[in-house]
């Protein structure tokens, strides 16, 4: 494996002869990893805490008894964490057709398979992670480049569209602009990790977007600002299949926690995100034409949709499978964005989940 320094926005290159020997992650204990120097304490025994975040439990660890607002839970239907049969089946074919391919888009031996990242802030420090632990992981596939897409700023709403200069601006110059400078084209691109939020825009914001106000997803109950936030995926996952037309995966995330911000996506909106991402993938599932990426049912529309990591936990809280956040995985001066412990911790649950999943690990690792 070779390696190099390379700025927050470029790319991991995977390549095939080895010339450094790096310390190959070890075995991930999600209950170690993650969790070990987590105050397992009640939340409601800590005055860190946010009320509004004591009755919420992740979607992942909701029974089919539980429900939040009448919703059920799980990341699938029927409040299920494994994705239904006829939806795995469908993913793991299309992983099978996933190869090297060319500038062009054909088939190549010496090619890429792009795995691109797109959202806003956290996204970018997620992805910075996921490249970090990358290069030192061994048994990647040499063909991978992880291109970090992802933009500061850039909620879902802001990139929504094509039309507006924000929006153009993103996907036309400073997406195909990383994709340069990582040396791989858009019809490269394979696979994208999807992340993103909406956020209150100022009137500098407003003004770039050629737009005079903005009825935001924060400013509306549950569910009214899930189903927002759904609608403003839908509309990317679709500009994601037009941008890069050999793009088969789509994997999404939604917000982590929230409950310790001083701004910006507090709770229980980043809890509500997840929604969102629950919902839009079902539209999928249930056979949305809008959604559509079966080419024998119609026109397709859009790329398979699936659940990537849940990066959601109730604070210090443990989930079921050990993972938690901790108080200094988020900056000092906002408890919103991540700090260099949370940007790796992160980094790590990304890398697991692209080694492990059904849908990726064929690709992602050494053939």
């Amino acid at each position: 494996m070779t390696h190099r320094m390379l700025p927050s926005w470029a790319i991991i290159r995977f390549a095939a002869i080895v010339a450094l020997a790096f310390v190959a992650l070890p075995a991930v204990d999600m209950r170690l990893a993650f969790a070990a120097d987590a105050d397992t304490s009640s939340i409601a025994k800590s005055s860190r805490y946010q009320a509004d975040t004591l009755q919420l439990k992740p979607l992942s660890d909701m029974s089919p008894a539980d429900d939040y607002h009448g919703c059920k839970g799980g990341l699938y239907p029927d409040a299920r964490n494994e994705r239904p049969a006829a939806h795995e089946s469908a993913g793991i074919q299309l992983a099978s057709d996933i190869h090297p391919l060319d500038a062009d888009g054909k088939l190549a031996t010496d090619g890429k398979i792009v795995l691109l990242g797109i959202g806003f802030s956290n996204t970018l420090q997620c992805f910075k992670g996921f490249i970090d632990v990358a290069a030192e992981a061994k048994g990647l596939n040499p063909h991978v480049v992880l291109v970090n897409g992802a933009h500061g700023g850039r909620s879902a709403f802001m990139i929504e569209s094509l039309d507006n200069p924000v929006g153009s601006d993103y996907w036309k110059s400073w997406v195909p602009s990383h994709l340069k400078d990582a040396g791989v084209t858009a019809a490269q691109v394979q696979a994208v990790w999807l992340k993103e939020t909406d956020a209150q825009l100022g009137p500098g914001q407003l003004k770039m977007m050629g737009i005079d106000k903005y009825d935001c997803a924060m400013n509306h109950p549950f569910p009214d600002d899930a189903r927002m936030l759904q609608a403003e995926l839908g509309q990317i996952v679709r500009i994601i299949h037009g941008q890069f037309p050999n793009a088969k995966m789509v994997y999404l995330s939604s917000r982590s926690y929230g409950g310790w911000a001083q701004r910006g996506n507090t709770e229980p909106f980043s809890y509500d995100t997840g929604y969102a991402v629950k919902w839009l993938i079902e539209q999928q599932i249930q056979g949305s034409a809008e959604l559509n990426f079966d080419p024998a049912k119609g026109e397709v529309k859009a790329p398979w949709l699936s659940w990537g990591p849940y990066l959601w936990a109730n604070a210090e809280e443990r989930r079921q499978d050990g993972f938690a956040n901790l108080f200094d995985d988020y900056r000092s001066n906002d408890h919103l964005h991540h700090s260099d412990q949370g940007i790796k911790k992160m980094g790590m649950l990304l890398l697991e989940f692209f080694q492990k999943d059904s849908s990726t690990r064929g690709w992602f690792n050494t053939p």
